[in-house]
């Protein structure tokens, strides 16, 4: 049944994150052609200025395409959670359970997906657009020194700290959806003023995040970064310590999210 579930919601929302995922490509084009034209411009005619524009618009379409997916998202899911529609959502013959489950990981996938085409987006306007400048200025980077010198720095090698920031990102972006969705979950707890709970939800859950940040700087492990902060990259021996705590700290709280919307769905659900 989760299967049946993930499916409709794929179907249910698939058209209008298509769209807009076309509109990136046309933007993609549009601005990579913009950038080639800058490239060696002159700027001494209207041309340039038309061209400035385009790529302009790129960068704005750019980030309002990704957040527009997020909003998006977020408005299906009240909508049929919380809203008149969620009255047939919660009547379906599936465990809370097994719905919540399947939207939060339709919603993670779209904007995963979103993310890495976003970042393809970048790629092909960066090295088409500057006719392969690019490519030609990183291939000039002695990589071998930079790692070296980041390892020397930091107490952790280039490649695993690269490997432990992708891993932040996509634990991140899971966090930034239940966030949400915890949020408008607490709020429909409240027969009057929904919405302003909602965001009152979202201010205390930011505000216990940001706590929790701050605590893990206390830990002794992660003294060497509060030196970093105080005195300098020189007065500290590696910032892995900080970083890994970081991440447990944020999968922790991200699953506690998980489980607070898991709890309302299940026995204080409120659609009046």
């Amino acid at each position: 049944m989760l299967g049946k579930l993930i499916k409709y919601e794929f179907k249910n929302t698939g058209k209008t994150i298509g769209l807009t995922y076309l509109v990136l490509a046309i933007s993609t084009v549009m601005g990579t052609l913009a950038l080639r034209q800058l490239t060696f411009a002159d700027f001494s005619n209207i041309g340039t200025l038309l061209w400035t524009v385009m790529l302009a618009l790129y960068f704005i379409l750019f980030i309002g395409i990704y957040l527009c997916n997020f909003i998006y998202l977020c408005y299906q899911y009240h909508k049929t959670m919380f809203s008149a529609q969620g009255y047939l959502t919660h009547t379906l013959p599936v465990s809370p359970g097994a719905t919540l489950a399947a939207k939060v990981l339709v919603s993670y996938l779209w904007m995963l997906l979103s993310s890495i085409l976003s970042f393809i987006s970048c790629a092909i306007l960066f090295i088409i657009g500057s006719r392969g400048e690019v490519l030609d200025s990183l291939s000039e980077i002695v990589w071998e020194e930079v790692s070296q010198e980041f390892t020397r720095t930091f107490g952790i090698s280039l490649g695993s700290f690269i490997f432990l920031t992708a891993i932040g990102m996509l634990i991140s972006l899971l966090y930034y959806i239940l966030f949400i969705y915890c949020s408008m979950a607490i709020g429909q707890l409240f027969h009057a003023n929904k919405t302003a709970f909602s965001f009152l939800a979202g201010f205390c859950i930011y505000l216990l995040l940001e706590i929790g940040n701050s605590l893990l700087l206390l830990i002794p492990g992660n003294a060497d970064f509060s030196r970093m902060m105080l005195f300098g990259i020189g007065s500290f021996r590696s910032i892995l310590p900080t970083i890994i705590s970081s991440l447990v700290f944020t999968a922790l709280f991200t699953a506690a999210l998980y489980a607070v919307c898991l709890i309302i769905n299940k026995k204080r659900l409120n659609l009046e």
